[in-house]
């Protein structure tokens, strides 16, 4: 078998990452498979789903008889699949509007990082930088509260919450999920980072959630804000009159304030990284929400449909994700 230049994924997979010197297992729900894969290996063959691609490096790192090996099982699966580069490809992007998030990734895939490691330069430049940063405009921009709320809804605070076990738990899960739990004081000019139940890189949490209510036991009908550092609820309009008021008892809609990261990683590849915070809050949600009996439903489109709900710019601020869920019905029953 000779080694393909161009490769083409033909089905559904599973990464599992298995650290950042392991590479990846890739998984094949549809033929029971599984092979585990380099991460420069992934990476040249997913890279290659839309243009030429030489696999010789990855050739190098593993050896050509193992690459083979794994090109080889791939095809006779047929998860992949060896033909050449068509305009067929490039139409996909543009049909499904990839077409920039595509030259975004490639543009900005082997930019250099700073070196943190032991010894590296990455941490002392990093601390000079946000001193001189500091200096020039103070590092504020934690958190958003909404002004002039219609009304407001108090969330119980972390340290009040003992357990969640049923649908009365709600506000907790919210407070859990969503809101602030500490701070952390910085040596730059500004204000404390906020520490809350998910990671974030630089503790800069760019991503803030909304929660669309119609028919959820005790918040009114309407659009709200969840201040993470009071915490609450903060109205912004009544009634929920919207294409899913049918569908689901409430959505939370996850929206990223790009300028808390950009403040500090001054690179483009930021961009990437606040989608890893949308999925760590996301997922807290879900699993939260699922605690307590609520099925969900997760979806990453219709942008512009929810930030004309929300009335945000899609540039300051944008919508990045939203989650819908049912409350189950009847008595507050404990969810095994």
């Amino acid at each position: 078998m000779n080694l393909p230049n161009t490769l083409f994924l033909n089905q559904n997979i599973v990464i599992r990452v298995l650290g950042s010197n392991m590479g990846c297992l890739v998984e094949f729900p549809k033929a029971n498979e599984a092979l585990k894969i380099n991460k420069i290996g992934f990476d040249i063959l997913t890279k290659s789903i839309v243009e030429d691609c030489n696999v010789s490096y990855w050739v190098k790192t593993i050896g050509k008889e193992s690459a083979l090996s794994i090109i080889g099982k791939l095809c006779e699966l047929k998860i992949l699949v060896k033909k050449k580069p068509s305009k067929e490809n490039k139409i996909v992007l543009k049909n499904t509007n990839w077409e920039s998030d595509y030259e975004y990734f490639k543009s900005t895939n082997d930019l250099k990082f700073l070196d943190y490691s032991p010894g590296g330069a990455g941490y002392k430049i990093q601390s000079e930088s946000m001193i001189k940063w500091g200096e020039q405009e103070p590092d504020i921009h934690r958190t958003k509260k909404i002004k002039d709320p219609l009304s407001v809804i108090d969330l119980p605070k972390h340290k009040d919450i003992k357990i969640i076990k049923n649908k009365s738990c709600f506000l907790k899960t919210l407070s859990l999920a969503n809101c602030q739990t500490r701070e952390k004081k910085i040596y730059w000019k500004g204000n404390p980072l906020i520490r809350r139940n998910v990671p974030s890189g630089g503790s800069r949490h760019p991503i803030e959630t909304y929660l669309l209510s119609h028919n959820i036991e005790g918040v009114v009908s309407g659009t709200y804000h969840i201040n993470i550092s009071e915490p609450e609820l903060r109205c912004i309009s009544k009634g929920a009159e919207n294409k899913f008021k049918n569908t689901f008892d409430g959505i939370l809609i996850f929206t990223a304030v790009y300028a808390r990261n950009m403040f500090r990683y001054r690179e483009p590849r930021t961009f990437r990284s606040v989608h890893m915070d949308a999925g760590h809050l996301i997922e807290l949600n879900r699993m939260l929400l699922s605690k307590i009996g609520c099925t969900t439903d997760i979806t990453f489109s219709g942008l512009h449909y929810f930030e004309e709900i929300l009335n945000i710019d899609g540039i300051s601020e944008s919508f990045v994700g939203a989650l819908g869920f049912k409350i189950p019905k009847g008595e507050n029953c404990e969810v095994v």
